[in-house]
Formats: structure tokens, sequence, C-alpha cells
């Protein structure tokens, strides 16, 4: 509701609904299709790091972005990066599985 009232017209508010929905959705799906061990922790932590910093990113520059990036293109990159820093830190204490 608050992002109503800042937001000047409907179609900001619709930019902002689906862009959260590709930066929380697109890296745990990809990512889980084409990665034989990734799971809930990877895909969360995905989730977190990328909705995260495209609502600061949305926030703090008015939607304009940052480097270049848009607010979604940064949430992406953070998803991407939330997503590959729990799944190599998670093979590291697991390590290797062995196939019998």
């Amino acid at each position: 509701m608050g992002l109503a009232i800042v937001s000047p017209t409907i179609i900001g508010v619709i930019g902002v609904f689906y862009g959260l929905l590709v930066v929380s959705l697109f890296v745990p799906v990809l990512a889980g299709l084409y990665m034989g061990r990734a799971g809930s922790p990877e895909a969360l932590a995905s989730i977190g790091c990328g909705v995260a910093t495209m609502i600061a990113v949305q926030f703090t520059t008015g939607g304009r972005g940052i480097f270049g990036l848009t607010p979604v293109l940064a949430g992406l990159v953070a998803a991407s990066a939330g997503f590959l820093i729990v799944f190599i830190s998670r093979q590291r204490t697991h390590g290797p599985e062995r196939l019998v």
C-alpha cells in the first residue's frame, strides 16, 4: 500500500511488482534446473539478496539505478552472487558425494 502512495502512476507500481518477481524467481529456478546439487539454502539466499538489493537500489536512487544498472539488474547480480556464495560454501563443508 505504501508503494501505491509513493508512486505517481500505476505503471510504476506494476514495474516494481514484476521486477520483484523476476529478481526473486529467475536465478533460483534457472540455477535449480541446471545445477544438480542446488538446494533450498541457495534459493533462499538468492531470493533474500536479490530482493533486498532491488528494493534498496529502487528507493535510494528513485528507480534510476546505480553504476549503469537498473534496480532489477542490480537485484539479479546480487541474487546470482548470493546463490553462488552459498553454493560454493556448502560444497566445501559437505565435500563431494561419492557414488557407490
